[in-house]
């Protein structure tokens, strides 16, 4: 009873995933399916009708009764022919677009609901790159491919029994012997997709393995090499790779003989269909024709059922991960997110204005608010903080934290890597919920703060984000400034960048890619810094902002940051000593305590 309600329950979420327009195109492609299998009916009919009436054979028979006064010429008959085969690749062609659409359509709003809640869910959440490259190349994918199997089978079985009745209608007892040998098929077929079954609910968890590993150590890459520790962990992740390929190779050779059977099988009981029909149930001539016609599409569907229940079966252990994704990040926006969906076309174009409405907004460009209107340097204060990734306190990466940082200071982080800097950075700004204590920012959430109007806030991570374009695109970008070039110049030298801009050919028009190939990685870190710095930020993050830079750069950008004492409160994330030399307060991970 439970797992029937679980099945009913993924299906009601699973049609609010898919849409409206995903659910028409499946009742379409039904219809279409539904109209291809009188077609098989259709193409019996002319076969009696060709054989009558240009007098290929001297046969004798029950015709269909709607046919009995149809006498077409030759040039009618192929007119008819033509008239079916026109109507069948009309068919043909709607089914496989239905397919397609419903398929394509599915899989885009999976991959909006993953950007709405990497950039614009309200709620902290931390959400790993392991996990969303699991989703993008794996999980949506095969789950969009599973409502695109779907569909299909829901076709392909229209057309199976459409078919079956049909059969009836011409032969009643043959078609009670193809049935029993169809039932045969179907049971072999029933044990094929159980194995499928068992082995597909193995390939997800798997490819997570691979993922994590990879994701552990793309990060950790010179502690592997410096440790040599890359045999060891080589062994681990090459034996989950080969276990992957295994059950690919496995799950493949059951669909093989899935495949292969029907065939096999539908040409023992076309012998058997045979024998019976002209030897014991002395079926005329034309009838056994007509019958055999139908009951070969009829195995031949009956295949292509077997093959598509195989590959459902393959991919519906990615479709419940995609379900239960749905469902944590449903809300009110997120409807308004996956519709954008629907301005793809039945012809692959994007249709119609896209519109945003409703969605969060990029800020217009604003000038900077002076004198009373504009915020100051903000106080962070953090009371009794605790919080842990699994939501139990025995898990707590941060527990009981207490920080008091006052307006214009600078508060340094600081800790080996996996201690919990970055955890910590991202609670003190709002992207991350404590489980027990309070985080304030001027008296206030860390979410109001960052979203005042007269709030500017500088970051710079680790790793820098460029755009592709000129310097002067990549100073501005993000920023709802109104700047001239005389501040970006200004940006730059106290960024210690501005000589190396200069002797660029084009100055701030200089342009670069997205690597920013044209820069050393320190020159795009201060960059980078020097967008920061260009808004006159009232709070700074540097998050290990200083990781490429030499020490001599780092002596510099740590004296400029000094010059915003009391005008900036700056949080600088670090492991090296250079940049937080100035800092006022420093919380040590390793120390487990505060104060300088």
């Amino acid at each position: 009873m439970e797992s029937s309600y679980n099945k009913r329950h993924e299906a009601k979420v699973g049609l609010r995933v898919s849409g409206k327009r995903v659910v028409i195109w499946l009742c379409i492609g039904t219809f279409a399916s539904l109209g291809l299998g009188f077609l098989e009916l259709a193409v019996a009919g002319f076969l009696q009708v060709f054989f009558k009436t240009l007098g290929l054979m001297n046969i004798e028979g029950q015709e269909f009764s709607f046919l009995e006064r149809f006498q077409p010429t030759p040039l009618e008959l192929g007119l008819v022919l033509i008239a079916i085969g026109f109507l069948k690749a009309i068919g043909q062609f709607t089914e496989k677009l239905a397919s397609n659409l419903v398929q394509s359509i599915f899989n885009a709003r999976l991959r909006l609901l993953a950007l709405y809640e990497m950039l614009l869910m309200p709620e902290g959440k931390y959400v790993s790159i392991a996990k969303v490259n699991l989703r993008i190349g794996e999980l949506f994918p095969k789950a969009a491919g599973f409502t695109g199997l779907f569909l299909k089978t829901i076709c392909s079985g229209i057309q199976t029994i459409s078919i079956l009745c049909f059969m009836f209608y011409v032969q009643w007892q043959l078609t009670l012997v193809g049935f029993f040998g169809a039932l045969t098929l179907g049971l072999t077929s029933k044990w094929l997709n159980r194995r499928i079954n068992i082995l597909a609910w193995h390939m997800p968890k798997e490819q997570a393995i691979i993922l994590r590993g990879i994701e552990r150590i793309s990060r950790n890459w010179l502690f592997v090499k410096i440790l040599r520790i890359g045999p060891t962990e080589f062994r681990k992740l090459s034996q989950n790779v080969l276990r992957y390929a295994a059950l690919s190779v496995r799950i493949k050779d059951y669909q093989g003989v899935a495949l292969a059977v029907p065939p096999f099988l539908g040409i023992l009981l076309l012998m058997l269909i045979i024998v019976v029909g002209m030897q014991y149930l002395v079926v005329p001539t034309m009838t056994l024709l007509t019958f055999l016609y139908l009951f070969l599409r009829f195995i031949q569907h009956l295949g292509q059922i077997s093959v598509d229940l195989s590959a459902l079966l393959e991919t519906y252990p990615n479709f419940r991960p995609v379900i239960e994704f749905y469902q944590e990040v449903s809300s009110r926006d997120t409807e308004k997110v996956v519709k954008l969906a629907d301005h793809i076309s039945i012809f692959g174009s994007i249709k119609g204005v896209i519109s945003f409405d409703g969605l969060p907004s990029v800020k217009a460009e604003r000038p900077i608010l002076p004198g009373a209107g504009a915020a100051r340097a903000p106080v962070i204060t953090l009371a009794g903080v605790t919080f842990s990734y699994t939501g139990r306190n025995e898990d707590a990466v941060i527990s009981n934290v207490n920080i008091n940082v006052k307006s214009g200071e600078q508060f340094g982080i600081i800790g080996k890597s996996g201690s919990g800097k970055s955890t910590l950075l991202a609670i003190i700004l709002g992207v991350l919920k404590p489980q027990s204590g309070a985080v304030k920012i001027d008296d206030g959430n860390p979410e109001a703060f960052i979203g005042r109007d007269d709030v500017y806030i500088g970051y710079v991570g680790a790793e820098p984000f460029l755009i592709e374009g000129t310097i002067r695109d990549n100073l501005r970008y993000g920023l709802s400034l109104v700047k001239s070039d005389a501040e970006y110049y200004a940006a730059l030298d106290k960024a210690r960048l501005l000589q190396t801009i200069e002797e660029k050919t084009g100055s701030l028009d200089f342009r670069i890619n997205e690597n920013g190939d044209g820069l050393s990685a320190g020159q795009k870190q201060r960059l980078a810094l020097a967008r920061a710095l260009l808004s006159d930020p009232q709070l700074l993050v540097l998050d290990e902002a200083t990781a490429n830079l030499d020490r001599e750069t780092e002596a510099e950008i740590a004296e400029t940051i000094l010059q915003l004492k009391k005008l900036t409160t700056v949080i600088i994330v670090s492991h090296r000593p250079g940049i937080i030399k100035y800092a006022d307060t420093i919380y040590d991970f390793e120390k487990l305590s505060e104060g300088v």
